[in-house]
């Protein structure tokens, strides 16, 4: 019995049809997040017997120790979302240390995000005074930004 072939699909000039969006499942993207996402941190504790709050800790010191501030506060907030959507208890620690990560940090995209995720979880958790906070702080950040309320700003 003959296998079909798998190969790429071709478009009318006979070359490899390319997914500028990156969301056919098939693409190389997909295939390469399919593949990484089992690498959760548990499964990497349970991998390298590196307790999994060290792992978190490490990989932030590693963004930190090559002068990545965004990078390591990026990180951080991504785990600490991660974290809130299997119940991880310490997710607003690893918020609130992105955002002190960036406090002295020139306006940018990162200093953005990190605070209106912290804003964003602060308002989850029912902490509205703070997310309050959060959100003047963000407004001091970009004052002239008619888009500054809005997620369109970043």
């Amino acid at each position: 019995m003959r296998l079909p072939c798998v190969g790429p699909q071709l478009n009318q000039q006979a070359r490899a049809k390319r997914d500028m969006t990156l969301k056919h499942p098939r693409s190389v993207f997909q295939l390469l997040k399919q593949h990484y996402s089992r690498y959760t941190p548990e499964v990497v504790s349970s991998i390298t017997g590196i307790p999994q709050d060290q792992f978190l800790e490490e990989a932030r010191d590693l963004f930190l120790e090559d002068g990545r501030l965004e990078k390591a506060a990026g990180a951080m907030v991504r785990l600490g979302e991660l974290l809130w959507m299997r119940g991880h208890p310490g997710t607003f620690d690893h918020l609130e240390k992105a955002a002190d990560l960036l406090a002295d940090m020139p306006p940018s995209y990162s200093k953005a995000y990190v605070m209106c995720s912290l804003a964003r979880f602060n308002m989850i958790r029912d902490h509205n005074d703070e997310a309050i906070e959060v959100g003047k702080k963000l407004i001091e950040v970009s004052p002239d930004d008619e888009l500054a309320y809005t997620s369109l700003s970043i």
